[in-house]
Parts: structure tokens; C-alpha cells; sequence
């Protein structure tokens, strides 16, 4: 009896072991390679670090002092789940200040990252199944979270002749194929350094707004040398290291927008 309940354990323990489907998803490369780099440092060999894309500069003086501030105050407890109101007023003010747009705080989000930004962004704009489409060479995490959210991924292959951007026609044609539910524009991009110029992005985005998905642009750079990036959300910006804007979304059949900076 005791050989049955271990056998029975056994299967229980194995089934539990067993890996999900979302989690089949490719590695991240760049982290493979640190492993190995500090492997090399842990085994005292001299290594410098080029495998991971991340600001050089330091922190803000001004960040720094706040978060001594914090650490000294010791009041460090949970916040909303959107972020503190003082912060996200304030994220609020400063597109209205860089670029006149009247932007409500109750349409910030932080977060702790831009990749839990587009996390969020992604569960609110695309259900499982949906088909969404983003240029390759690209960030390799884009693919990685669609496909672990259970989205299917797109990819356009773009070269110099489009400055590895992708065109109107790609979209027009991905979507001819089967109809795509969003598409991902990253400026700068990962790892081309492209950015897309305005002209170019707002034709990409006329050409979603024909059809009935979502368009999603995630800046690199945004507050000269601190890095940031962007995205989509129902009609909402989230903040992360990334300042996430939604272009455009379907909501319960309607087409809504916002001012697009």
C-alpha cells in the first residue's frame, strides 16, 4: 500500500512538474550570454560587459536624493496600483508641457519596468489568439511576451531599402493574408538604432486605423539621455522607464482616439 501511495505521489508530483504551453517561448538570448559572462568573471577572467543594451548614464542627482529620502523616512509601503498620484500628476504635466496635450492622471500608469508595461498593455488591447504583427530584426521580448500571453506573432521582414522599419504595404499585405489584430512600431529600434520619422509613422498608423486593430509605438529615448519606451493601452498612457501611449483601440465595436504626440 505504502509502494501505491509513493507511485500515486509520484504521478501527482510529475503532472504538477510539468510545463505549461505559454511557457514554450524562445529564450532571451542577452541574458544567456551574461550568465556566461559572469561565469567568466566568477572564474576571475577580465570581461567587459557589452550584452545588454542599458542606459551608461548614472541616476538623476535629484532621483537619488529622493530615494535616500525614502529609504531614510522609512515609509516605504505599498501604493496604489497605478502609482503614487503625486508621480503620475506629474508624468501627467509634462505632456502637457512638452507637448500640449491635456493629459487626465487617471490615464497614467507606472510601473515597474517598461517589459510590466507592456505586460498590461497587451492583456488590455489583444485576447488570446490574436494576431499581432511587429518588424524583424527586432527585440527579441516583444515575441517572447506576445507568445507567452498566447498571441500569435506576426513578423515583417523589413531590410535597408524600408531603414528596417515596417511599410503600409507589409501591413496591408500581412493583413490580406489573415487579419491582424495589432501592430508594434519600435523608434529608435532594437537593435537597427532606427528611428521612424513622423511622416513615416503616421502613415503606418493611417493604415491601422484602416483596419480594425490596434497600432502601438514604443519610443526608445525620450527624456534626452534617460531611457524610456512606449506602447498600448485601452486609451491610456503607461509609464514605466517608457512613457506608453496608446495610438488608437477598439472598444466595444467603437473607434475612440487620442491626440498623438
Amino acid at each position: 500500500m505504502g509502494q501505491d501511495q509513493d507511485a500515486r505521489r509520484g504521478a501527482v508530483d510529475g503532472a504538477r512538474m510539468a510545463p505549461s504551453q505559454r511557457s514554450m517561448v524562445e529564450p532571451f538570448l542577452v541574458m544567456d550570454v551574461m550568465r556566461a559572462a559572469i561565469d567568466r568573471e566568477s572564474a576571475g577572467d577580465p570581461v567587459i560587459h557589452m550584452e545588454v543594451g542599458q542606459p551608461g548614464a548614472p541616476a538623476p542627482q535629484k532621483v537619488i536624493a529622493a530615494a535616500q529620502a525614502a529609504l531614510c523616512d522609512g515609509h516605504l509601503g505599498y501604493t496604489e496600483s497605478l502609482g503614487t498620484r503625486a508621480l503620475r500628476g506629474r508624468i501627467a504635466r509634462h505632456y502637457g508641457e512638452a507637448y500640449g496635450i491635456d493629459l487626465p492622471p487617471e490615464r497614467v500608469a507606472v510601473t515597474t519596468g517598461s517589459s510590466a508595461g507592456f505586460v498590461l498593455a497587451f492583456l488590455a488591447a489583444f485576447d488570446p489568439g490574436d494576431r499581432v504583427a511587429l518588424g524583424t530584426p527586432g527585440y527579441p521580448a516583444y515575441s517572447n511576451i506576445l507568445s507567452a500571453l498566447g498571441l500569435e506573432v506576426v513578423e515583417l521582414e523589413t531590410g535597408p531599402e524600408t531603414r528596417y522599419t515596417p511599410t503600409p504595404d507589409m501591413l496591408a499585405a500581412a493583413h490580406a493574408e489573415q487579419p491582424l489584430s495589432g501592430l508594434l512600431v519600435a523608434s529608435p529600434a532594437n537593435p537597427t538604432g532606427t528611428v521612424v520619422p513622423p511622416d513615416a509613422l503616421g502613415a503606418l498608423i493611417a493604415a491601422a486605423d484602416s483596419k480594425p486593430n490596434s497600432s502601438i509605438q514604443d519610443r526608445g529615448w525620450h527624456f534626452g539621455r534617460y531611457a524610456v519606451a512606449t506602447l498600448i493601452v485601452g486609451l491610456t498612457v503607461l509609464f514605466a522607464l517608457s512613457d506608453c501611449i496608446v495610438q488608437k483601440r477598439r472598444i466595444q465595436g467603437r473607434q475612440q482616439q487620442i491626440p498623438r504626440s
